[in-house]
């Protein structure tokens, strides 16, 4: 979804192309299959910390303690939340998107918005100069 649906490269590309942003690396984690709740023996937090960041480091990228910024959107904004929430160190920047929440275990603010890849992919641009500015600094 992030690079189909969404088009964040496009997005970062034409950010990058006028100057608004400083040019970074995008990588996606799938999480298709997985629901609200992971299946059994998933851990997606393992696979980000121990298999993601591991290879994009293998491949040159700065992946070390505050060099990483988190996207998500729905569940990966949940998980993105969860990853802030027991690896504040990792991250310089968070970004959540209509973040799938237990209500019952956290306080929900219902704001004008919707839940799709139309609504995403308008917010996309000002997310990614978000990004930009915080892994630029």
């Amino acid at each position: 979804a992030p690079f189909g649906r969404l088009r964040l490269h496009h997005h970062l590309a034409q950010a990058a192309g006028r100057g608004r942003a400083s040019p970074f690396a995008l990588a996606s984690a799938d999480g298709r299959g997985s629901g609200w709740r992971p299946a059994p023996g998933d851990d997606p937090l393992a696979m980000l910390l121990d298999e993601l960041l591991p290879l994009l480091s293998g491949l040159g990228l700065r992946t070390g303690p505050g060099q990483v910024a988190v996207l998500g959107w729905s569940m990966g904004g949940a998980g993105a939340l969860r990853l802030a929430e027991t690896h504040p160190d990792r991250l310089v920047a968070l970004v959540a998107a209509s973040p799938a929440v237990d209500p019952a275990g956290a306080e929900v603010a219902v704001t004008k918005g919707c839940h799709d890849g139309r609504f995403w992919q308008h917010q996309a641009p000002a997310q990614l100069r978000l990004v930009a500015a915080a892994l630029g600094s």
